[in-house]
């Protein structure tokens, strides 16, 4: 039986004590492999589309950092494939207001072919994308590499943040249409001291969370107008037995507005560890994806996850982890993307993880 760690807090409020049961889970599902050779190190961020007019018709969307991005079904199924660059990591916001007084969701993504920023928007209908940036917005960063949207909900302001292996880091503001097509601002830079890729924002606690690769995991204010503060996450570094560098994907599981979990994916020794949302983000506990019907998961780039009702095969919500070597019996195909029921994940823990359900 492995014990999840509790950290330190200053909160007066009871704290669940959590007892990790098991520490491997397995996938239901795998998508279609990229098609980039086997050999190439090629998918590396999934994002998870709710369709909420058709909630068993919702995407997962996933880097190609050698092509483009891919689509699939929550089978796993491709359905389509945009050629839109090497991009690297990708994100979604919804409702984002245009011009002609409709809204739209955004696909934002990295685009490393020419250091630039992608911006589509999703048709809920026909699930398919189409640009929204009348010209390129590019990057003054030395190389694009992490990505995350960020919606402002009480201003109704959208924003992107792009990170370098150098650590550094920008943040854009999408700008208020012209008719259906839209612009980027760039309203400042930081940095995190060394090369950063995840990238995660809670948009109701209005953080912003960075996996600086072999250090630790940041939590900054998301708001361009409060002064980029840098909070180490504790136990998300080398104090943690558990955490082997380099730190890579983030994601955010939501509950309700204040309560979830964040999770982060460790490659050093392929698992994923799982903290509170909120507070102090206290470490919970560690697992991994194994071999069962589907390989098991290796080397994990970018990760997703949602709490929404998706059909009944993922009433809870899922887990999509990017698979680094994905094995077909005794051969290695092209890299894919695993998928976890959330419930799976949740009944590691005891008491179990926090469910939203229907």
């Amino acid at each position: 039986m492995l014990v999840g760690f509790t950290a330190g807090c200053t909160r007066m409020e009871k704290q669940v004590a959590y007892v990790q049961t098991d520490s491997i889970v397995y996938a239901v599902a795998e998508t279609a492999p990229v098609h980039s050779p086997d050999s190439e190190d090629a998918a590396d961020d999934p994002a998870i589309w709710v369709n909420y007019n058709d909630r068993e018709n919702s995407l997962i969307i996933g880097t190609d950092k050698k092509a483009g991005l891919y689509v699939y079904d929550l089978k796993g199924n491709q359905k389509g494939f945009y050629p839109v660059g090497k991009v690297n990591n990708v994100d979604i916001r919804y409702g984002f207001p245009l011009g002609s007084g409709k809204k739209t969701d955004l696909v934002g993504a990295s685009n490393r072919t020419d250091n630039s920023l992608v911006l589509l928007a999703i048709d809920p209908y026909t699930r398919t994308f189409t640009n929204l940036l009348p010209e390129k917005v590019f990057s003054s960063l030395t190389e694009v590499y992490g990505f995350s949207f960020y919606h402002d909900r009480k201003r109704n302001r959208y924003f992107a943040f792009v990170c370098a292996k150098d650590g550094n880091a920008e943040q854009w503001e999408i700008q208020p249409p012209i008719g259906e097509k839209t612009g980027m601002k760039l309203i400042r830079t930081f940095n995190f001291g060394s090369q950063t890729e995840g990238l995660v924002v809670d948009d109701d606690l209005g953080y912003l969370y960075a996996a600086e690769e072999d250090n630790c995991i940041w939590k900054i204010p998301a708001d361009p107008e409060k002064d980029p503060l840098k909070t180490r996450i504790a136990l998300s570094d080398s104090l943690n037995p558990r955490i082997k560098y380099d730190l890579e994907g983030l994601a955010i599981f939501k509950k309700n507005s204040k309560k979830g979990y964040l999770i982060a994916s460790v490659q050093g020794n392929n698992t994923f560890a799982v903290f509170e949302r909120e507070g102090e983000n206290r470490y919970l506990g560690s697992f991994s994806v194994g071999k069962d019907v589907f390989d098991a998961t290796e080397d994990t780039d970018g990760i997703d996850v949602t709490s929404e009702y998706l059909g009944e095969e993922f009433p809870y919500g899922m887990l999509v982890a990017q698979d680094g070597f994905n094995h077909n019996g005794d051969s290695l195909d092209s890299q894919n993307f695993k998928i976890i029921p959330w419930e799976r994940v949740s009944a590691l823990f005891s008491p179990n993880l926090e469910r939203k359900g229907k």
